[in-house]
């Protein structure tokens, strides 16, 4: 059996969570001999944040580079004082200090030059995911199991090339980890592999996104044709709602791909919303497992869809969300608006969340991160008559209502939109949107209200009373 298992940056913390997490994976093997294990490894907890916050000081003055990488070194130094050989301590800080030089050079580059192209920023987010690499190999040799370090290039994880959202090149990839990775697991070493980023064809790092190690791990588990993908967390899996704003929600034992998909994408924080395609392609279940209860089940992914007596599954929340409303000098319905308006996103590099159309207008939300660039995109079309005006709303939540019950289930959308009338005060909803997998309701809500929004919608399909 061949079984990729993915920690991520949650559940690699500190010295306690490396021995927990190389003591899963050695009691597997030594359990089950014969079977191989490719480990996908995210940055330690905090230090993808840390990296790209040293960058910004670096292109501010040079001299923040140098306490900057003192801290960075003394940091993984000390997640290596739980190793207790003392040679092979030494050679993991030896090992961990020539990959900090390396990265002392890069962002000595970027500091004179005060400029950051977008091939150095990827290179730079990409270490944190190398160091946790090495850490965790050294982690696994101090257990006794044979184990290796391999970074995405030593792999041949080929991408497209572009930069902070590339995507894989799979014939490649395939034939490469075939070559290069799957003789080490033949061989029976655990492979310890970097996640989060790729290489592109002319050999610049290009990486996933924010929470790619994910997807990096369904890469590797549809181009090994592994039998599972295991996501370790620090939680038991999917819950009906988040349980820090639902303390009475329950678990969830089994996702169907299309409901995980949704629930990732509308902010639910267990999954990469990529990661479900690959292994969609090839019909490879995934179990979110937890790191503090090994035995337990966890919750499986796959193609079965199963209802367990409620409409839904599960209600998430994407926070952090802008919403625009554009009328244009044309009505919604003639031909060429809706494209007036989302190739002016495409052009800027936005992604659109959920879309609304009324006969004069479109609404839409994206990241409040991507304003900026939005509004310049539509002040573009304004100048060439395209459009007449826009206006947005940046304090914004969307609410996503996830179940494969909502297929067949009429009335769904009433349940829930009742429920929200449970309130003293009235809750707005800014926008409304239909999933066209017919698997989702979503809606807009100012970011004050949402939580109560969650738990009144909870209440209705879950039955449990709510503070």
């Amino acid at each position: 059996m061949r079984v990729v298992m993915k920690f991520g940056g949650g559940v690699l913390r500190d010295v306690a969570a490396f021995q927990r997490v190389a003591r899963i994976i050695s009691e597997r093997k030594s359990e089950a001999p014969q079977d191989e294990y490719c480990v996908v490894v995210s940055a330690v907890y905090g230090v993808t944040d840390i990296l790209i916050q040293g960058t910004r000081e670096a292109l501010g003055s040079s001299s923040a580079v140098a306490p900057f990488i003192r801290e960075l070194r003394k940091l993984h130094s000390a997640l290596t004082l739980g190793i207790q050989r003392d040679e092979l301590r030494s050679e993991l800080n030896d090992q961990l200090s020539l990959k900090i030089d390396r990265l002392l050079n890069s962002l000595t580059a970027v500091a004179e030059r005060k400029a950051l192209r977008p091939d150095e920023e990827d290179f730079i987010d990409s270490y944190g995911e190398r160091l946790s690499c090495l850490l965790l190999a050294g982690y696994l040799k101090d257990a006794g199991s044979e184990a290796v370090a391999l970074e995405s290039e030593d792999a041949g994880i080929i991408t497209d090339g572009n930069f902070g959202d590339a995507r894989p090149l799979i014939p490649q990839v395939e034939r490469n980890l075939h070559e290069r990775l799957a003789p080490h697991l033949k061989a029976g070493r655990n492979v310890v592999i970097t996640g989060y980023y790729g290489i592109s064809v002319g050999g610049q790092v290009t990486t996933f996104g924010r929470g790619g190690s994910d997807y990096s791990a369904a890469i590797l588990t549809a181009c090994l044709n592994a039998d599972a993908l295991e996501i370790w967390k620090d939680v038991p899996g999917f819950m009906t709602a988040s349980p820090r704003l639902v303390p009475q929600a329950n678990f969830i034992p089994l996702l169907s791909f299309d409901e995980a998909e949704e629930l990732s994408y509308f902010g639910a924080e267990i999954l990469h919303p990529r990661t479900v395609d690959p292994l969609r392609d090839k019909g490879i279940v995934a179990t979110i497992k937890n790191v503090f209860a090994p035995l337990e089940e966890g919750t499986m992914i796959g193609e079965r869809r199963e209802r367990t007596g409620g409409v839904i599954k599960s209600i998430a929340v994407k926070r952090d969300i802008a919403l625009l409303t554009v009328k244009g000098i044309r009505d919604a319905d003639v031909p060429g608006f809706a494209w007036d308006v989302f190739s002016a996103m495409q052009e800027a590099g936005v992604s659109v969340d959920a879309i609304a159309t009324s006969q004069t207008d479109i609404s839409f939300t994206i990241s409040r991160a991507d304003l900026a660039k939005a509004a310049e995109g539509l002040r573009q079309r304004e100048k060439q008559d395209l459009i007449s005006r826009w206006h947005y709303d940046d304090d914004m939540a969307l609410v996503g209502v996830v179940g494969d019950g909502m297929r067949e289930t009429p009335g769904v959308a009433g349940r829930v939109f009742t429920a929200l009338s449970r309130t003293e005060g009235p809750i707005n909803l800014e926008m409304i949107s239909q999933g066209a997998s017919e698997i989702n309701i979503s809606f807009v809500v100012k970011s004050s209200r949402v939580e109560e929004c969650v738990r009144l919608i909870h209440e209705e399909f879950f039955g449990q009373r709510t503070a």
